[in-house]
């Protein structure tokens, strides 16, 4: 039989077994408390980096994209310096004469005599007009061309002119017509100061003025 003392002892048993059953249940509490806390903490400071490196990226990405569009500029500048270059060289080489010319333009005849001063102040007045080049009885004029005049007649670069003077000149023909033809213009002055003379302008699809023989 049981005796008093041993229901005692069976008591503190089952008071010390519940006693433990309630403090691991608390301890297996507050650990997954802790835990989930750690966790959080560790989400945050993960959260944290993402959000630091997500910003330094999409600053990387704007410094590239800022140094592209830099690299693009140049590139786009010096294309363009290149083409200005290549135009410019181009506008030279028919100023020198070195580029044989094709285009539309007018065909001026003269068939009266002309001092040296009437035709430079022709030449003078088509280029002032804004021609692509000219040539006089086939002779190309450059920047470098002269003319000069003795008893005998008109020359130019040193080779005598012969009439009539038949000059080619390539560019808008009908600008390059307008603006010889004005009242008032190099055309009317030639005109009056020599009347027994005649001056024709007519236009032409296409003259060819050849590169100048070196």
């Amino acid at each position: 039989m049981f005796q008093k003392k041993d229901f005692i002892i069976i008591a503190l048993v089952c008071f010390t077994l519940g006693f433990l059953l309630v403090r691991q249940l608390y301890l297996s509490t507050e650990t997954q408390r802790i835990k989930k806390g750690e966790e959080e903490q560790l989400l945050a400071l993960e959260i944290s980096r993402l959000i630091k490196a997500n910003t330094d990226l999409r600053l990387e990405i704007q410094e590239l994209a800022a140094t592209a569009e830099k690299y693009q500029r140049s590139l786009e500048d010096k294309k363009s310096a290149t083409e200005e270059v290549s135009k410019n060289l181009e506008k030279y080489k028919i100023i020198a004469g070195v580029t044989r010319i094709e285009g539309p333009g007018v065909e001026i005849k003269i068939e009266s005599d002309m001092t040296k001063e009437q035709m430079v102040d022709l030449v003078n007045a088509l280029r002032n007009i804004g021609i692509e080049g000219m040539s006089i009885n086939g002779r190309r004029l450059t920047i470098s061309s002269y003319f000069a005049a003795d008893q005998s007649g008109l020359f130019i670069n040193g080779q005598k002119l012969e009439k009539p003077y038949t000059i080619w000149v390539v560019g808008n023909a009908p600008l390059i017509k307008e603006a010889l033809e004005r009242k008032g213009g190099i055309i009317e002055q030639l005109q009056v100061e020599e009347k027994e003379g005649q001056i024709k302008i007519e236009e032409r699809d296409k003259l060819i003025l050849e590169a100048v023989q070196s």
